[in-house]
C-alpha cells in the first residue's frame, strides 16, 4: 500500500489599492485652423497599498483511495509605498464646427514594480498604465 504526499494547491489572494495624482502640462501645435496636435510629459505620484494571503495545502493519497488533507499553511503580507511615475501623452483635436470638437489621445505612465514577500513567495504588481480616450464635445 503506497502513500503519496504532495502539495495539492497553492492559492493567492491579493488586494491592491492606489491613489494617484498627475501633472500633465501640454504643448499645443496647430496644423491647420481646425486641427491641432498636443503632447506633453506626465509626472505622477501614487500611494499604493498591497495585502496578500498565500495558502498551501498538503495532501496524502493512498493508492486509489480518496485524498486527505494533512495540513494547511497560510502566510500574509502587507506593504505600502509612495511611487513616482513618468510618462507621455499625445493626441489631436479637430474643431468640427465653431462649437463642436472631436479629440483622441493616448498615453503611458511607467512606474516602479511593487514587490511583496508572502511566505516563501514574492509577488510583483506591474503598476504601469496605458490610457486612451476618444472625445466629442461642445465649446460654450
Amino acid at each position: 500500500n503506497t502513500k503519496e504526499w504532495g502539495v495539492d494547491s497553492i492559492a493567492y489572494d491579493l488586494e491592491m489599492r492606489q491613489q494617484r495624482i498627475w501633472l500633465n502640462p501640454l504643448m499645443d501645435i496647430s496644423l491647420t485652423e481646425d486641427i491641432s496636435l498636443f503632447t506633453g510629459p506626465v509626472l505622477s505620484l501614487a500611494y499604493v497599498q498591497m495585502e496578500a494571503t498565500r495558502t498551501a495545502n498538503l495532501v496524502v493519497q493512498s493508492g486509489s483511495e480518496q485524498t486527505g488533507l494533512v495540513n494547511s499553511w497560510s502566510d500574509q503580507g502587507e506593504d505600502s509605498a509612495w511611487l513616482p511615475g513618468i510618462g507621455m501623452r499625445v493626441g489631436f483635436c479637430w474643431n468640427i464646427t465653431s462649437s463642436w470638437f472631436l479629440a483622441a489621445e493616448a498615453g503611458a505612465t511607467w512606474m516602479k514594480t511593487m514587490k511583496l514577500d508572502v511566505g516563501p513567495a514574492t509577488l510583483e504588481a506591474d503598476l504601469n498604465e496605458w490610457q486612451s480616450a476618444l472625445q466629442i464635445g461642445r465649446v460654450f
